[in-house]
Order: structure tokens, then C-alpha cells, then sequence
């Protein structure tokens, strides 16, 4: 006897109320099934929606660390900026003494102020930012004083810009603090092609002497610069000015007694006195 013909002999003899049985049976389990299936994926979601809130958790918290991070830099940038700046205008003080000695005491506090903000301006470990002094002399900005960033050659006038070709001379036309994270790309900016510098970042303050603006603070970044960067260097900014402005009084006080100023003392074509270097540089 065939396969079949055994099987079919065998549910001829089955009575019909045992289909019905076993459909019922296999109704139900087609129910729990699909049941499970529902609690199953249901409960799955709810897994996935935790792991996604746990992640989103992680990262909320990676973001905190790295603002906090971030909030303790600043502070701790703008302490040591503020300590820098306390000792020098402690410094600048003693120069408005009766006893201090001609505006050349005055201006060696300069360079002092020049370094402060490149050592303040900083982010990363190594990282070396540059500043310079720049004066308005005869139509034209002079670097007469720059940090260690500066190739020797520059400084004391060496390195000259333009007013209307620069975004340091924009800055001292607009008399208006400039921030250029990719100066390069300023329309004001103009390739230096003896430079080898990989500066990438510039923030220029102007520098006002008895309310006129006589020449503009810069520094020079590799990175872009935050706000917090153009507070510190608006603060050693206003520093600056009041020692120009006693070295302005020291001269202007030796012009009324009719001597001749000391050496290393400039002027421009409007006539406002700056202490130079003697030995000014000839620019390009």
C-alpha cells in the first residue's frame, strides 16, 4: 500500500468534530504567536528607544565635559590676563610719578604689554600666537614694536601697510576693533610674498591716544580666535593707550619748555609725537 492511499484510509476513519478540534487548537496558536510577535517587537522598541536615550544621554554628557573644559580654558585665560594686566598698569602707575624720567621710561613698558598678550592669547600647548604695535606714521602703518613672531627686519618700522590696502588700516580708518577668522580670505587682505608665515587668524584693536586713533594692535593666530581673545587684547589695548598718552604728555611738556625731543622720538605728518627707534628701518 502506497504512502497515500495509507493517509487518506487513515482520515477517512477520523471522525469530522477532530478537524474542528484541531483547527481550534491551531487557531490559538496562531494567536499566541502573533501575540509574542506583538509583545516581542513592542518591547523591542521600547529597548531601542532606551539605548537611543542612553546614547543621546552619552553624548549630552561628552558635550557638558567639553563646554566645562572649555568655560575652565577661559577662566583660567582671563585670571592669568587679568594678573598680567594688574602688575603692568601697577608698573604704568609709578611712571606718572613727579620723580619718573621722560617718556622713554614710558615706553619701555611696551614690549612688556606685547608679550603679556602673546602668552595670553593661547589655546593649545606650543601654540604661538604673535602681536604687534603698529603707529601711523606719515600716511602709513609702522611695526615699531612685535613680539618674537616677527622676523627682526620688521620691527621699528621695517614692515609697513597700507591704509586702504589692509585689514590692519581698515581697522584704523573704521577706528573699530576687526576679528578675521580666515583672514586670507579678506577682501583688505594683501599677500606678503616675502612672509612664510601659516598665521591663518587676525584680530586688529585700534589704539586711541587723548581720544584720536593713532595706530592698531594686532595678533596674528594659527587657529580662529574666540571673544574672550579680543576682551584680553582690548584690555592690554587700553593699557597701551595710557602709556602713549604719558609718553604724548612727557613730549608735549618738553616741546612747551622749547628743548628738542630725545632721541628716538618720531612724528607724523599731523604732528603727533611717538617714541620710534632710532635706528628706524626703511620699508619695502
Amino acid at each position: 500500500m502506497s504512502g497515500y492511499a495509507f493517509f487518506s484510509a487513515v482520515l477517512a476513519r477520523v471522525p469530522d468534530w477532530a478537524f474542528n478540534v484541531l483547527s481550534l487548537v491551531l487557531l490559538v496558536g496562531a494567536v499566541l504567536v502573533v501575540y509574542q510577535l506583538v509583545v516581542g517587537s513592542r518591547r523591542l522598541a521600547e529597548a531601542l528607544g532606551r539605548e537611543s536615550t542612553t546614547v543621546r544621554l552619552y553624548e549630552d554628557l561628552a558635550t557638558e565635559r567639553e563646554n566645562g573644559r572649555r568655560n575652565r580654558a577661559i577662566a583660567y585665560q582671563f585670571s592669568t590676563a587679568v594678573g598680567n594686566a594688574k602688575r603692568l598698569l601697577e608698573y604704568r602707575n609709578k611712571l606718572t610719578e613727579p620723580n619718573t624720567s621722560g617718556p622713554e621710561r614710558s615706553f619701555e613698558l611696551v614690549p612688556k604689554i606685547i608679550e603679556a598678550v602673546t602668552a595670553d592669547v593661547k589655546h593649545l600647548s606650543g601654540e604661538m600666537h604673535r602681536c604687534g604695535l603698529w603707529l601711523e606714521i606719515d600716511g602709513e602703518l609702522r611695526l615699531q614694536h612685535g613680539s618674537s613672531g616677527f622676523p627682526i627686519e620688521y620691527l621699528h618700522g621695517g614692515r609697513r601697510l597700507e591704509l586702504d590696502r589692509s585689514v590692519a588700516g581698515t581697522c584704523f580708518r573704521r577706528s573699530q576693533t576687526l576679528k578675521r577668522d580666515k583672514v586670507r580670505e579678506d577682501q583688505d587682505y594683501e599677500v606678503n610674498p616675502q612672509s612664510n608665515s601659516h598665521y591663518v587668524s587676525l584680530i586688529c584693536i585700534p589704539i586711541r591716544v587723548l581720544g584720536v586713533t593713532r595706530g592698531v594692535l594686532t595678533i596674528d593666530g594659527m587657529n580662529p580666535m574666540t571673544e574672550a581673545d579680543v576682551l584680553i587684547g582690548e584690555l592690554y589695548a587700553s593699557i597701551l593707550e595710557g602709556v602713549l598718552a604719558e609718553s604724548s604728555r612727557h613730549l608735549t611738556g618738553a616741546g612747551a619748555g622749547g628743548s628738542a625731543p630725545p632721541a628716538g622720538i618720531g612724528s607724523n605728518a599731523s604732528g603727533a609725537s611717538y617714541p620710534t627707534s632710532p635706528n628706524t628701518i626703511k620699508g619695502e
